[in-house]
């Protein structure tokens, strides 16, 4: 009796263990959890669905914002990563910490949840990260060795509800195309969007943009739009998919903004990249500044002694720190050497001044290919050695993982060697300038060499510059046709909104000086303490930003071709108890190429009426006493 009695028990707790266990592993095989943003206004829930596909939802001020989407990448040999895995373990932490930066603000916080689940499908364990921050989310997948792996596709989308508006468009070689918006509901699924896109969620809920960062040693996207109307991870330039033996994927991100100004004011494409080698602070050597053109030589490269002279005193006068030469520097000797040589007497000439050179250099090159090492590592030895200041590297334009990793190679090589960098005719940015802080801009924008476009300026603030500064080239008072549908006071307002750590103006100094906006040129600078986008302002529409740089403050008034605007606008931005004098260039009604200048004295109390043209601006510098 005892041993059947024990056995019974026995039975029992075996059947109770089995119970628990099944219960425990049911549990991990749906997956339902949920995790906030540090002050709870973003919430990001993770679950499975009715089709064991793993899904996830994002909910700001406990509103709906990303519906459904699903989660999961298409390795060959193992399938969707996402469809019937189950979660083993999960950790979650808090991180809060600053550091320096350039751009839109000197120090940047990154204060957000970070949740690291651990999933498994079939035999193949990996993992899943998510960042949550107050104003937007990070999600990569982390691959469990560095073997080479070939990536299908990949299945993360982006569902929003169908009244949301998308302002995109689909040129991912340089993202040079005008943008275009579009319900999503009227989304035909033809459109690859370039993943600098963002989303006007309906009935005022906000905005959402994406983007992605930290790319390396993997393919880019772009988001395809699919049969339901979402939006879908795509690798344009790999379409067959890619090999990698890269241990994680890149970040996608989501900024997710209530209003304009935390959509402006994010920094997490930088968050999620790699920091540099060193604190920023050590990186002495790296200075942002202003640039224009150097167009005092001829065809050959022979230096005209006093248009030089003229060109750099009037740049030292407007504060501008480089002058830019272009890429038919490589044209003008027989030799690499022999060109240099000439490169390097505008060099020394300019040195005078304190005003450092940059040349233009194609990437892909018949001659000198800066794909190849021993080309790139000699090419920017004899840069250095010249004494030229940065590089103008062009026309990468592809996202496959070789033209990925050239930035990362081009960068590096240049920081070792102190050169200072920019990229011309370039992919979306990635949070490249946190890990390389050589990287002053990049264009990826169309900018005024396509002659101005005042709708399309007041896109790209909340499109393209939400993840890196732009090499826009603003001002040109020389060429009417550039001003496009614009006023001279839009462009002076450029200067302001349109962020770029390498400032660089299309217009010569000699030009600049002889005009009544000098003194604003000479003033503005390239980069900011602060940043604030004003209520008054919409996408498409009308761009209101107040920067402040030390105790000076700026405030940049841009307006569409489609706009006429009358603005009150109150300066409660500035420091209280402080007066300020105010430098103000206004539109002149039916005039595009001329201001209304006037110098008034104003406070945090003060208001300020503007009236704009189609395509208008404003501009004031509030210099404090």
């Amino acid at each position: 009796m005892k041993n059947k009695k024990y056995i019974f028990v026995t039975l029992i707790l075996i059947t109770v263990f089995t119970l628990i266990l099944a219960i425990w592993l049911f549990n991990k095989n749906r997956i339902d959890m949920s995790l906030t943003s540090p002050e709870e206004k973003i919430q990001v829930n993770i679950f499975k669905n009715k089709d064991d596909q793993l899904q996830y939802s994002i909910s700001m001020n406990d509103k709906e914002v990303i519906l459904p989407s699903d989660l999961g990448v298409d390795i060959e040999g193992i399938g969707d990563i996402g469809h019937g895995a189950s979660l083993i373990e999960y950790d979650i932490e808090e991180v809060n910490e600053e550091y320096l930066n350039h751009g839109n603000t000197n120090v940047e916080h990154n204060h957000h949840n970070h949740l690291k689940l651990k999933l498994k499908k079939n035999n193949y364990e990996y993992f899943l990260h998510w960042k949550i921050w107050d104003n937007g989310i990070a999600f990569k997948y982390e691959y469990p060795n560095t073997q080479n792996k070939s990536i299908n596709e990949e299945n993360s989308t982006f569902k929003f509800d169908p009244e949301t508006l998308a302002w995109y468009q689909m040129n991912n070689n340089t993202m040079q195309d005008i943008y275009n918006s579009k319900k999503v509901k009227d989304l035909n699924g033809n459109e690859i969007m370039t993943a600098l896109s963002t989303f006007e969620l309906p009935d005022n809920q906000g905005y959402v943009s994406l983007s992605e960062a930290n790319l390396k040693d993997y393919a880019g996207i772009a988001y395809r739009v699919t049969d339901e109307k979402s939006l879908k991870a795509h690798f344009w330039n790999e379409r067959n998919g890619f090999d990698t033996n890269s241990k994680e994927s890149p970040w996608r991100i989501a900024v997710i903004s209530d209003d304009l100004n935390g959509l402006v004011n994010n920094n997490i494409a930088e968050n999620v990249s790699d920091p540099p080698n060193r604190k920023l602070s050590k990186y002495d050597w790296i200075e942002p500044g202003k640039a224009t053109w150097f167009h005092a030589v001829d065809d050959s490269g022979n230096l005209n002694e006093e248009d030089g002279k003229e060109v750099l005193e009037n740049a030292s006068e407007l504060g501008i720190k480089y002058m830019v030469i272009g890429n038919d520097w490589i044209n003008w000797g027989e030799t690499l050497d022999d060109s240099l040589l000439k490169v390097e007497q505008i060099v020394n000439m300019a040195n005078h001044y304190d005003i450092g050179i940059f040349i233009g250099k194609d990437v892909p090159d018949l001659e000198y290919n800066l794909y190849e090492k021993d080309t790139r590592d000699k090419f920017l030895k004899k840069v250095k050695e010249t004494g030229i200041s940065g590089v103008k590297f062009g026309h990468i334009e592809q996202e496959h993982a070789e033209a990925v990793n050239i930035y990362h190679e081009l960068l590096q090589t240049s920081m070792d060697l102190e050169l200072l960098a920019i990229f011309h005719n370039s992919n979306k940015p990635t949070g490249l300038s946190r890990t390389y802080p050589n990287l002053l801009s990049q264009e990826a924008v169309r900018g005024m060499q396509y002659n101005l476009s005042t709708n399309n300026t007041n896109i790209i603030p909340y499109t393209r510059l939400i993840s890196g500064g732009a090499d826009f080239t603003p001002i040109n008072f020389t060429d009417p046709v550039r001003l496009g549908d614009g006023t001279w006071t839009h462009m002076l307002a450029n200067t302001v909104i349109i962020q770029s750590n390498l400032l660089t103006f299309m217009d010569s100094p000699n030009t600049i000086m002889k005009n009544d906006g000098a003194e604003f040129v000479k003033n503005v600078p390239a980069i900011w303490d602060e940043t604030i986008v004003l209520p008054e302002s919409g996408i498409g529409k009308l761009s209101v930003f107040a920067k402040r740089k030390g105790d000076d403050w700026f405030l940049a008034v841009q307006n569409s071709s489609d706009n006429k605007e009358s603005l009150n606008l109150r300066l409660d931005f500035l420091d209280e108890d402080i007066e300020y004098s105010s430098l103000e260039y206004s539109d002149i009604k039916n005039e595009n190429n001329k201001y209304e200048i006037n110098e008034e004295k104003r406070n945090n109390s003060s208001e300020i009426s503007i009236s704009l043209n189609e395509g208008g601006g404003f501009v004031a510098h509030f210099k404090a006493k």
